[in-house]
């Protein structure tokens, strides 16, 4: 019986790095018998067109195909596993979990997850709202309104993949803040057991981690822009196309080369307190550790830093050039995630184009 590996996250845990990583290594996963399937791919990369399908998320696109061209894919492959990556399948609910289940009963199922410490678990979220224009809130406001967001009870999570395959079938690891290169994120994955026993896998990153969190400096100039699109200085085109814009001259100023770091020491003390008993069951359920630690620190995180004067005048000279004169389109930078996606894909010999 074939095996199909359901990598399912969660969010901001590497996926990005692991997918293309995977994509542009799926001729060499192949020759060991490991096919990283073509179906339900919506970014060359990645099959989130599995969980839109199931979610019923407008974003499914039928013309790529879904769980029926999946399994037909994977039925037709000599390959004795199988590798799916998609992180929004960490948010399905267990009757969505069991309707997947139907559909891919014919396999043997493992289910991979990577679980992020939920304060920086939130700090990403934050910083993927604002790049993405759908906040225009101050990082303390955005913590206080989702600190309770049901994607933070990591407990809940598993037990619902766990009543539809069981508990021995869910492998759980965990995710570092402190990865310095982006093969930090991709390595965890190959502890997947078919990746184990694939000696001619390259071990090395694509091209610099992707999905990389914009800096201080540029995360307070897309606020800015996502303050005047809600106020109407922007349409909504324009918006999208001064996001871009914006994220490109901040790079090439050297905006993102200071991390952001959002989060508050009393914040999140108060954030792993709330969540402390919930991380002890996942630990001792799924991690076999007795003593209850999830992750490999429970310190809470040390305070960012504000701002200064100067930063915020150069954030507003920026602005206000942006705003006076919007640009007609989109400019991508030369590092957007779909062209590393692609030439990754170019340098491993796999042509096929969204």
């Amino acid at each position: 019986m074939q095996t199909i590996h359901l990598h399912i996250g969660i969010h901001k845990t590497g996926t990005t790095s692991v997918q293309a990583f995977l994509a542009g290594q799926q001729r060499a996963l192949a020759a060991h018998g490991v096919l990283y399937p073509l179906s339900a791919r919506t970014d060359s990369t990645a099959h989130h067109n599995l969980a839109w399908e199931v979610l019923e998320d407008p974003r499914f696109d039928g013309s790529r195909g879904g769980w029926c061209e999946l399994v037909g894919e994977i039925e037709g492959s000599p390959c004795d596993h199988a590798l799916v990556s998609a992180e929004d399948l960490c948010r399905l609910q267990p009757e969505s979990i069991a309707r997947v289940a139907e559909r891919i009963d014919r396999f043997e199922v493992r289910v991979i997850v990577y679980l992020r410490r939920q304060d920086y678990l939130l700090e990403g979220f934050y910083t993927n709202a604002i790049r993405g224009g759908t906040t225009h809130l101050g990082f303390d406001t955005f913590f206080d309104k989702r600190r309770h967001s049901p994607r933070l009870d990591f407990d809940a999570l598993l037990r619902g993949w766990e009543s539809v395959f069981g508990r021995d079938r869910i492998q759980v690891e965990t995710y570092d803040r402190d990865f310095d290169a982006a093969y930090d994120s991709i390595a965890p994955l190959l502890l997947c057991p078919p990746l184990v026993a694939c000696p001619g896998l390259s071990r090395e990153p694509t091209e610099g981690r992707l999905n990389e969190a914009p800096g201080l400096k540029t995360l307070e100039l897309v606020r800015q822009l996502n303050h005047a699109y809600r106020g109407g200085e922007l349409d909504a085109e324009g918006h999208r196309a001064a996001r871009a814009v914006a994220l490109e001259r901040a790079r090439r100023l050297g905006w993102d080369e200071e991390r952001f770091v959002g989060l508050a020491e009393e914040a999140s003390a108060d954030l792993l307190e709330q969540v402390r008993a919930g991380n002890a069951r996942v630990a001792r359920d799924y991690r076999g550790r007795a003593d209850g630690a999830l992750f490999s620190s429970d310190t809470p995180a040390a305070s960012g830093r504000r701002l200064r004067g100067k930063e915020r005048e150069e954030i507003r000279e920026l602005l206000n050039e942006l705003l006076a004169s919007p640009p007609a389109a989109p400019v991508p930078g030369r590092r957007t995630l779909r062209g590393l996606a692609r030439r990754a894909l170019r340098r491993a010999g796999v042509h096929r184009t969204p």
